[in-house]
């Protein structure tokens, strides 16, 4: 087999403090990446410069520029100009560790190149400037054999598992794969990589996975993922409604939507109580409910099916009466 290909995506929005480190590390690779595409969303710092500075001084690093759309559409983007076997989404304020591309091209060659090919990470956790981040290994544990010959499968192996992680960042796609299934993002959503990594999940046919933490994930203080706010609170029940719509239309036993809607359900409790903890005032979270789950909530996620535990019935109970006050005396208790 001829040695595989990779294209790494990268958005760019402002990254000017980070830019050098991130595409260093995609550099030094112990492969070489066939390309590296930048995707300047509107930066209004000095990130446009800095990309085009990368793109004239290497003949695999393109730069690209568009008005600010959001990651969303800079991936998309990305995907369309990218023409590598294999894709690698790198957000620009992170960075990979420099075996990355090796590891996953030793992981595909063995495999028989799967769909996706899934890895962990290291978060870099910043207290304040003064001092060095503290790491947090985040360490995949994986069964002897860690393929899998549908990704629904291994979509339920990590539920089960508790180890699922949404980041599109942890997930080396197969380019065929993402455009023969429309795999693109949505436009213009926050949390946009909660409801992309379940279809990626059950659109594959086959999954591999290494224990290995490529990627180097940097928490702020600042950023979307570690900020609660009514736009994030927003985000985040539009993503649990568009993968509740996406489940609607796939035909899955009664083990996988069981499984599935345990999962859901109670990541909509969580973000209830979350809201409840931080003080914002009820009404947002039940308008915003209401905008995506009241039309058909009497459809949520196979609640069709009868064969649901108690405790599945109980969680749905919850996020189909949002506005009812008993629910938020049981929030207080979670």
């Amino acid at each position: 087999m001829d040695k595989l290909t990779f294209s790494i995506i990268v958005p760019v929005y402002n990254g000017e403090r980070f830019l050098d480190k991130a595409l260093s590390s995609c550099l030094q690779q112990t492969v070489s990446p066939h390309e590296i595409i930048l995707i300047n969303d509107g930066s209004t710092d000095t990130s446009a410069t800095i990309c085009d500075t990368y793109a004239g001084q290497y003949p695999n690093v393109f730069a690209y520029h568009q008005s600010n759309q959001g990651a969303s559409s800079a991936r998309n983007f990305g995907i369309s100009k990218a023409q590598g076997e294999y894709v690698v989404f790198l957000d620009c304020d992170d960075f990979l560790v420099l075996d990355t591309l090796e590891t996953f091209h030793d992981l595909a060659v063995q495999w028989d190149t799967p769909d996706l090919l899934l890895g962990s990470y290291v978060q870099l956790n910043h207290s304040d400037h003064s001092t060095p981040p503290v790491e947090k290994k985040k360490d995949l544990s994986l069964p002897s054999s860690p393929v899998w010959d549908s990704g629904l499968d291994a979509f339920a192996y990590l539920l089960s598992t508790r180890q699922h992680q949404p980041m599109a960042c942890l997930k080396i796609c197969r380019l065929d794969f993402l455009v023969q299934n429309d795999l693109y993002f949505i436009p213009n959503m926050i949390c946009e990589d909660e409801e992309w990594s379940v279809r990626a999940f059950l659109c594959a046919n086959r999954v591999a996975a290494t224990s290995h933490a490529f990627y180097q994930y940097e928490k702020r203080g600042n950023s979307i993922s570690t900020t609660f706010d009514e736009q994030f609170l927003t985000g985040s029940i539009r993503a649990c409604y568009e993968i509740d719509s996406f489940l609607s239309k796939c035909d899955l036993s009664l083990q996988h939507s069981k499984l599935i809607l345990n999962w859901l359900s109670k990541r909509i409790c969580r973000l209830f109580a979350r809201h409840k903890k931080r003080g914002f005032s009820k009404s947002i979270l039940i308008q915003t409910f209401a905008i995506y789950f009241a039309p058909r909530n009497d459809n949520l996620i196979y609640c069709r099916k009868k064969q649901l535990s108690f405790r599945n019935r109980f969680h749905l109970w919850m996020v189909t009466h949002a506005n009812n006050p008993i629910v938020w005396n049981l929030i207080g208790h979670l």
